[in-house]
């Protein structure tokens, strides 16, 4: 073969291989909004059947199931954090994908704190008092 005709062939497989990524690439871009909404949402809830798995990113029944409820909601005009409670309504704070700490929650983070540093000023005053009584046996 001659040298115009490589290059022919090699111009035709460039263009062939260019062609599709050009049109895949605008269906990427033109995502319906309700769509972007749903995945927005979906991915700050956990699915309740899958371990540390996004709702948005199970394969459950379950959870395709509540993500045609978070779709219907959007049809309802619900907004994202009404969407959200209602979740946290039926399935509790579990679900979402990061707690909000509140209530019982925070008392269960903050009891071992607050244990922790009376335990630290008990330590000290008994340490202190026990030098005291120490030195003052010495003097005596």
């Amino acid at each position: 073969m001659n040298r115009n005709a490589w290059i022919g062939i090699i111009f035709l497989c460039c263009a062939a291989t260019a062609a599709p990524c050009a049109s895949g690439a605008s269906e990427l871009v033109t995502e319906e909004p309700t769509e972007q909404s749903l995945r927005a949402i979906a991915q700050q809830l956990r699915c309740p059947v899958c371990q540390g798995e996004t709702l948005y990113d199970s394969q459950s029944s379950l959870a395709a199931e509540m993500r045609e409820i978070i779709r219907e909601q959007l049809a309802e005009q619900r907004t994202e954090a009404e969407i959200i409670e209602f979740f946290v309504e039926r399935y509790g704070n579990y679900v979402r994908l990061a707690p909000q700490f509140g209530g019982a929650q925070l008392a269960v983070w903050l009891l071992p704190v607050v244990a922790l540093v009376l335990g630290a000023v008990g330590v000290t005053a008994a340490v202190r008092r026990r030098e005291r009584e120490t030195a003052g046996e010495r003097d005596r």
